[in-house]
């Protein structure tokens, strides 16, 4: 979203997921959200959160959700699964 643009809301008829192209668009909507985490990260580093106030808090945290994808893509299945359950 492009900073003074305005953020209109409609409510639509299905899930945009099960929508055409088309259908979606008349919608406004012009792109599909993240799927994975990774894909997160990359779409908030595209963003300039400093107009929000947040550029360093979403600095942050995507320097430490970053590194943390990393030590986990490295353990085992078993290993990660002891380790989450041990922190959370």
């Amino acid at each position: 979203m492009e900073a003074g643009q305005e953020l209109t809301l409609k409510d639509g008829p299905l899930n945009p997921s099960r929508m055409d192209q088309k259908g979606r668009e008349s919608y406004g909507i012009e792109k599909q959200l993240p799927q994975t985490l990774n894909e997160s990260l990359a779409a908030l580093a595209e963003l300039d959160w400093r107009l929000l106030g947040l550029g360093e808090a979403a600095s942050r945290y995507s320097t430490l959700k970053s590194r943390e994808t990393f030590v986990l893509g490295m353990l085992s299945d078993d290993a990660r699964r002891a380790m989450l359950v041990r922190l959370f």
